[in-house]
């Protein structure tokens, strides 16, 4: 049985036992046939009836306050009855009380064995503690399932063992797992000039019969299709587009692959030693800037802000700085982003009408400070 215990819980427990108690003075009229099961036999019975609406962790609680009372009240009850049968005969010495005193105790002793002997309810703990017990018993079953019951080690010597085997039958030799770990890495000879493939190699060996997939089967330079389009940013032909200028923004900002990271994957893994993406800058537009390396730097464009920590390298041309891609979006109030993430900087546009592709490159920026680290 389920229960969270309420004190309607308690109460209704304690209803129950002092019912099953108060049935108990009946059999008191009958002395002294009766004294054993008032005494004894009852209070076991009410224990254990009203445990069982209760919660382990409530027993100690019901045994002091139920128990307690209910010894007291039959103690009472049966000094009544034996006033009342014995009259004036009945006199009160230094034995009496403690043969009172003897039979509340026995009395509460019995409730209490009453109360240990009830299987009670479920605390919200042990509810608590099944359902992880099962649910760990369910993860661990998917997990074996999931991996075959083998280990990470020992998938990574089948996956390695089954790629040593394809290489082997394409006549290509590979050293085992365990001498690949001790030499950390091997070329392997499949980047030859004879595996080399060349581009439209079929077209220009005869492109009569190998055409391409131009209206024309060849090479176009000028696309009739295109052009009917009437595009005026593309005209049939390769063009140099301006870039957007504004001088609010003079820097231009590119957004390459990371270096330490596969786009936005180990994100995670970096956070725990930097807190912001890296903005690379020339030396000569941080020093107009007043920056040096380390700083945190707060880079804005027209459609966004974000934080950055900054690098001055002389590799970068003066007026371009760049910021890899794959930070995590970490947008504070109003939208600045904390991470480092430059789509927070680019405008939500296509390269052109024709192919929508991402325009990341085309965006003007500014760099300022924000936290100085000294």
């Amino acid at each position: 049985m389920i229960c969270h215990m309420t004190l309607e819980n308690y109460y209704s427990a304690r209803s129950s036992a002092v019912k099953t108690m108060a049935f108990g003075l009946v059999f008191l009229l009958f002395l002294p046939i009766g004294i054993p099961l008032s005494l004894i036999i009852i209070p076991f019975l009410a224990g254990r009836s009203g445990a069982k609406e209760l919660p382990k962790d409530w027993h100690s609680t019901f045994v002091i306050t139920v128990g307690g009372g209910c010894s007291l009240g039959l103690v009472f009850a049966l000094y009544l009855i034996l006033s009342l049968s014995l009259g004036p005969s009945l006199k009160i010495g230094i034995a009496e009380p403690a043969i009172l005193a003897l039979v509340a105790a026995m009395i509460w002793g019995s409730f209490f064995i009453g109360v240990k002997n009830s299987k009670g309810t479920k605390t919200e703990t042990q509810i608590n503690e099944e359902e992880w017990e099962e649910e760990e018993k369910i993860n661990k079953q998917d997990e074996k399932e999931f991996t075959e019951n083998k280990t990470s080690a020992q998938w990574i010597n089948m996956i390695y063992d089954q790629f040593a085997t394809n290489a082997k039958a394409e006549g290509i030799a590979v050293p085992s797992w365990e001498n690949l770990k001790r030499q950390n890495f091997v070329r392997l000879p499949i980047d030859s000039e004879e595996n080399e493939k060349i581009p439209y190699g079929e077209f220009r060996k005869n492109p009569g019969t190998n055409p391409l997939g131009t209206p024309s089967g060849k090479i176009e330079i000028f696309s009739e299709r295109i052009a009917s389009f009437g595009y005026a940013e593309v005209p049939g032909h390769p063009i140099f587009q301006m870039p957007n200028s504004d001088r609010m923004y003079p820097l231009r900002l590119l957004s390459p692959q990371p270096g330490d990271k596969l786009h936005s994957q180990l994100q995670a893994a970096i956070e725990d030693k930097q807190n912001h993406a890296i903005i690379f800058m020339h030396p000569i537009d941080a020093a107009a800037r007043n920056l040096v390396d380390g700083d945190e730097v707060r880079i804005t464009s027209p459609f966004g802000a974000c934080v950055a920590k900054l690098e001055a390298r002389n590799t970068i041309k003066p007026g371009v700085v760049s910021l890899p891609t794959g930070s995590w979006f970490s947008p504070a109030q109003g939208g600045e982003d904390l991470s480092g993430n430059p789509n927070a900087l680019t405008e939500d546009c296509g390269t052109s009408r024709l192919g929508q592709g991402a325009a990341a490159h085309n965006v003007g920026v500014e760099v300022t400070g924000t936290v100085r680290k000294t």
